[in-house]
């Protein structure tokens, strides 16, 4: 039996205090499958960070009543610009439907902030986050060598706002 989920509706919001150990959650399960370290030990950590302000959060539910967290991104905000951070659930049928309208909330969110530009990352081989990136106006302004990961090329794309 399949594990995917279907998206019945779409809910975007800010993150609230209540959302950020979900966030944690999804943050580790993603990282721990791409062998990767989570860049936060503790949901308080990722909590102090966010009321820092350097950090905007913004999730993605399943607007049935199960409320499921599908995904997260992150406005990681470097004074007039930011930098893009998204993380999906492995087991959603709509990822791409999913990854849009999170990204294009964090746009708009970013414009109202007065941000200049925005940066987003994604590995090389991730043909369909490229295309997203694409689709919402980001270019491709590098290549980085072995930056997550030995023998993974990661591209910067940028979005002037």
């Amino acid at each position: 039996m399949s594990s995917i989920v279907e998206l019945h509706a779409l809910q975007i919001k800010l993150a609230t205090r209540a959302d950020l150990e979900d966030i944690w959650n999804l943050l580790q399960t993603s990282t721990k499958s791409e062998g990767v370290k989570c860049p936060y030990s503790t949901p308080h950590e990722l909590m102090q960070r966010t009321a820092l302000g350097g950090q905007i959060f913004f999730v993605a539910r399943e607007g049935s009543q199960e409320n499921r967290l599908l995904a997260a991104g992150a406005l990681i905000r470097q004074q007039q610009t930011a930098t893009i951070e998204l993380v999906l659930q492995p087991d959603i049928l709509d990822r791409e439907v999913v990854g849009t309208a999170l990204l294009t909330q964090i746009i708009q969110e970013a414009r109202i902030l007065g941000l200049r530009k925005l940066y987003a990352y994604a590995k090389a081989v991730d043909l369909s986050a490229s295309i997203i990136l694409i689709k919402l106006g980001f270019l491709p302004e590098g290549l980085l060598n072995d930056h997550f990961g030995e023998g993974t090329k990661t591209i910067i794309y940028g979005l002037k706002l």
